[in-house]
């Protein structure tokens, strides 16, 4: 091989894109979920904003949120699911991140899609 390989994966966000409808730029390629968390937390997240979690779920998340200085506040689940009252009483000024992780990992139960959809518009809001 005599040349690097696309580092930015350029011609992968193209294939995507054009399968998906929308633009490359809105396709992000990772190594693996934990790069792409970790990016999306060095994005959003700073010292001393907040990042909102369901307690228990995927561990990355909060990783993320601590690598970035960032005070991450678990809402603790409800019968093994989100609580999504809970999720929208602690959001304040600070939050810079909300994370549904859907389905939930460990527990493997999901927030159905018209929830998901009423909690996405109350957040808007806030």
């Amino acid at each position: 091989m005599h040349i690097y390989p696309d580092g930015n994966c350029e011609l992968l966000k193209e294939g995507i894109a054009t399968a998906k409808g929308v633009l490359p730029e809105q396709i992000i390629v990772g190594n693996g979920s934990d790069e792409i968390i970790k990016l999306i937390g060095e994005s959003f997240l700073t010292d001393g904003s907040s990042l909102i979690i369901g307690y228990p779920s995927f561990s990355e998340y909060a990783f993320a949120g601590h690598l970035m200085g960032a005070n991450v506040v678990n809402v603790p689940l409800v019968d093994y699911t989100y609580d999504l009252k809970g999720i929208l009483a602690a959001i304040d000024e600070t939050t810079k991140m909300v994370v549904i992780c859907n389905p939930n990992n460990p527990t493997g139960t999901a927030v159905g899609k018209e929830a998901l959809i009423q909690f996405v518009k109350l957040v808007a809001f806030l």
